[in-house]
């Protein structure tokens, strides 16, 4: 009888020191990797789920950042999605915000990669949404400190295109080409010089776009 009872005080306490041993990332949810929340986030935009979705896209982008260079995609498709939907809900301010957090973001990135820096099309892109968000914001000074943004990124060839936000135009001396940063409601959302002597630039303008989607 007595045995028995000694056994299960063992058994028990073997059960407690058990537990207290039980490391801590045994407790601990899984978390969940960064294209499956993007995965998500878009689900629930296509249900028009739209503020669930912000902030499930919000989570993806973060979560791709985390995850460095496996995150890519969730990072960058993610926060393009976060983009759109805010643009989508008429939250202007906090989109053309969001866009110009993402390109700072990836100019920080490239910095510390101290590798050639490239045009980088994503924050071109995102540039292009900002301007539009600003626009429907009545922010017309944030359109040209934008345009300013979006030639930097585009990094056209030194001495081939300026750009004079005073005027405020676009300048491509080579061929003594002029044109205005914004025409009435009409604006300077893209710009992409020319990589070689061959090729063509190009050059967007748009009037009041709506649900603008970046690709």
């Amino acid at each position: 009888m007595k045995c028995g009872k000694r056994n299960r005080y063992a058994a028990l306490l073997a059960a407690v020191l058990l537990s207290l041993c039980t490391p801590a990332w045994a407790a601990e949810p899984k978390q969940e990797l960064s294209y499956i929340l993007l995965l998500k986030a878009q689900r629930l935009d296509r249900e028009e789920s739209l503020a669930a979705a912000t902030v499930a896209a919000r989570v993806a982008m973060e979560a791709g950042r985390r995850e460095g260079v496996n995150g890519i995609k969730a990072r960058l498709d993610g926060g393009t999605l976060l983009v759109n939907l805010l643009f989508k809900q008429g939250k202007y301010a906090e989109a053309r915000a969001a866009a110009e957090e993402q390109v700072a973001y990836e100019d920080a990135a490239e910095a510390l990669s101290n590798g050639r820096r490239f045009r980088n099309y994503h924050s071109a892109k995102l540039l292009g949404v900002a301007i539009e968000a600003s626009m429907r914001a009545g922010e017309r000074a944030e359109v040209t400190r934008l345009q300013e943004k979006l030639f930097a990124v585009g990094r056209p060839y030194s001495g081939l295109w300026r750009l004079t936000p005073d005027e405020p135009r676009l300048r491509y001396e080579l061929a003594g080409l002029s044109l205005p940063l914004m025409v009435g409601q009409w604006k300077l959302t893209e710009f992409e010089p020319a990589d070689k002597r061959d090729f063509s630039a190009r050059v967007r303008y748009t009037q009041a776009l709506v649900n603008v989607v970046v690709y």
